[in-house]
């Protein structure tokens, strides 16, 4: 079967806590950094009376305070908060950051036991400055993450993963345009993912597009208001994906006057929101599996499954309603935007959560399959009944969106 680096054994805590080098909170940067030599594991940890951290000093610079992680360690744990935090080290502590210091992890110590490692690959596509250097980093970075994907548990984290790695190399993308095609021209402006790159919602490794926001008048949010104010004539069903965006880089107060302006249209014209919400029955899930074909309601049957119409469209569709319903225009992931939901509706919480784990499910087989296509009779019995109950998931999914907000603006 497969198995997933993310459930390896974390480096020992006795390891970790014999490459701990350690010196009073406020010593003199000069003198912290003379001690970098003797870290064996490159990070010194800047303690206080009460033995806790309140710094990491590494080749990158100090940290202040320090990311602290609770003990005992997982890698699981470990990846997450070296995501979160875009660091080079961890303080780990019984209690969490207000805990007395045990030891440091860094990420290269963490690849020396996973033999991967993610925030060093996105530390060196930062620093990269050429096309030359860019391609061949996303290669170990789609290893990386493959290698990580087991079960559908596993799915959320690899997200992640691949998602923070585009984020990277789009940054980079930017920098290492040779032909300044990015280039404003000293406008004010900044640069998106949109579309599938902002959601994340693949687990492809590579370097995303990018949109532009110049000026006061962007075509791009042009194409997104025309959806909103007219939804008929400005194509809003064939426009909805433009609504998921990520910002990447540039004038982060153009950024927010782009969402303030997409905000306002929402709020402006309710009924965009009820319309997205009924289109969403446009595309339902297969009934079953029956006899190796899959089954539709109407009685049609199909020799391979699309993965993309039966599941993940739908479900980042309803999920973007429910977003928008909101006005979380910066919460692009649909897995987010499902967990947002569920907390925003707890009577829905249950339907929300199915049709994260049928999200899950279908991520899970269309990575392993290596395309959106699967056929019915390659799947094991245990994968046939866990498709099936996602089909379900997203029937269930599909009806409480146009529930919930298709009469609503009427």
């Amino acid at each position: 079967g497969r198995t997933s680096w993310l459930d390896e054994e974390a480096p020992p805590a006795g390891f970790l806590k014999a490459r701990l080098v350690t010196l009073p909170d406020g010593t003199p940067p000069q003198d912290a950094e003379r001690s970098l030599p003797n870290a064996r594991n490159g990070a010194v940890a800047l303690t206080d009376r009460g033995g806790r951290c309140r710094g990491v000093l590494t080749a990158a610079g100090l940290r202040e305070p320090c990311p602290a992680i609770a003990s005992p360690l997982t890698v699981r744990a470990a990846l997450r908060a070296f995501l979160d935090d875009g660091g080079d080290a961890l303080a780990i502590a019984a209690g969490g950051s207000e805990g007395p210091l045990e030891a440091l992890l860094t990420a290269r110590d963490l690849a020396l036991f996973t033999g991967h490692d993610i925030p060093g690959l996105i530390r060196a596509l930062e620093g990269a400055r050429s096309q030359v250097e860019l391609e061949p980093l996303l290669t170990p970075g789609r290893k990386a993450v493959l290698a990580a994907l087991a079960q559908p548990h596993d799915v959320d984290d690899c997200l992640r993963a691949a998602s923070a790695i585009n984020l990277a190399a789009a940054r980079a993308a930017l920098r290492v345009d040779a032909g300044n095609t990015h280039s404003a021209g000293g406008r004010r402006c900044c640069w998106l993912l949109t579309g599938d790159a902002a959601r994340g919602d693949s687990l492809l490794v590579a370097a995303p597009p990018l949109t532009q926001l110049a000026d006061d008048a962007s075509a791009f949010e042009e194409h997104c208001l025309e959806a909103i104010r007219d939804p008929l004539a400005g194509g809003l069903y064939e426009r909805r994906a433009a609504l998921d965006f990520q910002f990447v880089e540039g004038d982060a107060g153009r950024y927010e006057q782009f969402q303030e302006a997409i905000g306002a249209a929402l709020r402006a014209h309710p009924e965009t929101v009820s319309l997205l919400a009924n289109d969403t029955l446009s595309q339902l899930p297969p009934l079953t599996f029956f006899r190796d074909l899959v089954l539709h309601l109407d009685g049609a049957q199909q020799e391979t499954l699309d993965l993309d119409a039966a599941a993940l469209h739908p479900i980042a569709d309803a999920a973007r309603v429910f977003a928008l319903a909101q006005g979380r225009l910066g919460l692009p992931r649909t897995i987010d935007r499902l967990e947002a939901a569920a907390r925003d509706y707890p009577s829905a919480e249950a339907v929300l959560r199915q049709a994260a784990a049928a999200f899950r499910t279908a991520v899970f087989h269309r990575t392993v399959n290596g395309g959106p296509l699967v056929h019915p009779g390659a799947l094991r019995k245990l994968d046939q009944r866990l498709l099936k109950t996602a089909f379900s998931s997203v029937q269930s999914l599909l009806e409480l969106t146009s529930a919930t907000f298709f009469w609503s603006a009427a």
